[in-house]
């Protein structure tokens, strides 16, 4: 099937306007018939933020768990459970940060 321009234009926005209305995106790619890829590309361009399966994808809390991890002593299980995150991901926020120079206060034991 080809399409021209305006025809995938208009297809682009039928798909992120699904994803918007709350479509699941492998929904919308199996009603296109396109893959994965394509769906988003269509999201970016519409400026659509596609829902994950359990709500909204969450923030980025990189940030805030090196700001948590440099002023407190707090154990890092504490402060993935006050971010709304696992332990692996701060662990790994702290083994990164602290590989590149960050310095951190000595943490608490998780006990």
């Amino acid at each position: 099937m080809t399409l021209t321009h305006a025809q995938r234009r208009m297809r682009r926005r039928e798909m992120a306007t699904l994803v918007e209305g709350g479509m699941a995106i492998p929904e919308v790619v199996q009603q296109f018939g396109v893959c994965s890829v394509t769906v988003r590309a269509a999201c970016a361009e519409y400026g659509v933020t596609p829902v994950g399966r359990k709500g909204p994808m969450p923030k980025n809390r990189t940030w805030e768990a090196v700001a948590e991890l440099q002023n407190t002593s707090a154990p890092v299980a504490f402060i993935a459970k006050k971010l709304g995150m696992n332990r692996q991901q701060v662990q790994g926020i702290f083994d990164r940060a602290a590989a590149a120079g960050v310095r951190f206060p000595k943490r608490k034991p998780a006990w």
